[in-house]
């Protein structure tokens, strides 16, 4: 745009030489306008696209493209009659409008992209910042040279009502949201375990209630966590549970597992293996490492409501420590060869399993290495 600006003030300067007896330098000044108005036409056909181009955009602002359309074509008309015109005083009008035209398009194009940006602002401001970069598409007439172009009235409140309408939040996808609520909940962690493992609890709780509030099921989950261990909050075993169970609402297989640990120990004073065993099952087939081992360990020995069966503890034990490397899972393996289950003893398979689940950190693989 600078550039332009400054051909034009070139322009001028020659025609300020130019009269009827220099008809060189005359020419020179026409054809130096007629390519300035060429530019202004290009400028403007690169302004269309920017709504054009999209169906959506076009059908809600018909009346903008309707205009840039008519101004392209009357930019490309003043060319031609550019080229007819012999008065010198009628040159000189035309390229002292080319300036105002060409700041015309400059805010135009800059305004064009602030509506198709436009959020939720108050209508009064919007109105008024449209009616302003727009002004040249409102103008009644516009003189270059001889000619008179005419503007097609722009219905300014529909172009308003449009804009607010489109700019609407939209649905949020479903993968938006899990990643967005993973966020914030990546931050509740971090805030449990700042300040020197102190916890800035203020801080994560907050955070944990507004994602249990957009039903968030791993944030029911630590502050069931957290209640049922007393941290950073009075130990309270009743809303343990009660979080757990909208966890458990919620498709959370570790408020499953909890669950039915609270149900096997009866810590809450409600002791129930037939319940533990139901939340194991639920846990265990979404693929909780630990509910499938300690529902294998009720299988092996008959616990609870169900009848013993070795087979079926094998192949818990075997998914769980063997495919997701739950350390208890190996020991109960090694356990199950040392001690011969299923008919097939064999204490070297059952110290490599001792081996393997103490390196993760069981104890009870470790002693039982001896």
């Amino acid at each position: 745009a600078k550039t332009q600006i400054r051909n034009l003030v070139t322009a001028s300067k020659m025609a300020s030489y130019v009269n009827t007896g220099i008809s060189d330098q005359q020419k020179r000044v026409k054809e130096n306008i007629e390519t300035q108005v060429r530019a202004l036409a290009k400028r403007l056909q690169g302004v269309i696209p920017k709504i054009a181009n999209n169906q959506k955009i076009k059908n809600k602002f018909p009346h903008i493209t309707t205009t840039l359309d008519e101004e392209e074509k009357n930019l490309k008309k003043l060319c031609g009659d550019i080229h007819s015109l012999t008065d010198l005083t009628e040159l000189k009008r035309v390229e002292s409008a080319i300036p105002r035209y060409l700041q015309e398009i400059d805010t135009l194009e800059e305004n064009l992209e602030t509506l198709a940006r436009v959020k939720f602002f108050g209508k009064s401001r919007l109105k008024s910042k449209i009616e302003a970069s727009l002004a040249v598409l409102k103008s009644a007439d516009l003189v270059i040279g001889s000619m008179v172009v005419q503007k097609k009235e722009i219905d300014i409140e529909k172009i308003i009502d449009d804009a607010l309408e489109r700019a609407k939040p939209q649905p949020e996808r479903d993968d938006e949201r899990q990643a967005r609520l993973e966020a914030e909940f990546l931050k509740a962690e971090k805030a449990l375990f700042s300040f020197a493992g102190k916890g800035n609890f203020r801080q994560a709780f907050d955070i944990l209630n507004q994602l249990a509030e957009q039903e968030f099921s791993d944030a029911f989950v630590v502050l069931a966590h957290c209640r049922r261990n007393g941290i950073g909050c009075r130990k309270n075993l009743t809303k343990a549970v009660d979080l757990y169970l909208k966890a458990a609402d919620l498709n959370s297989p570790e408020a499953m597992y909890s669950l039915g640990q609270m149900s096997e120990s009866g810590e809450n004073g409600d002791s129930s293996l037939e319940r533990a065993v139901a939340y194991y099952k639920e846990a265990a087939d979404m693929d909780h490492t630990e509910a499938m081992t300690d529902l294998g360990f009720l299988y092996e020995y008959g616990l609870g409501s169900l009848e013993v069966d070795v087979e079926k503890a094998f192949q818990l034990y075997t998914r769980a420590g063997e495919d997701m490397g739950d350390p208890r899972a190996l020991n109960n393996l090694g356990s199950m060869y040392f001690n011969g289950s299923r008919n097939l003893p064999n204490t070297d398979i059952a110290f490599e399993y001792f081996e393997r689940s103490a390196d993760l950190g069981c104890a009870k693989g470790l002693n039982n290495l001896g």
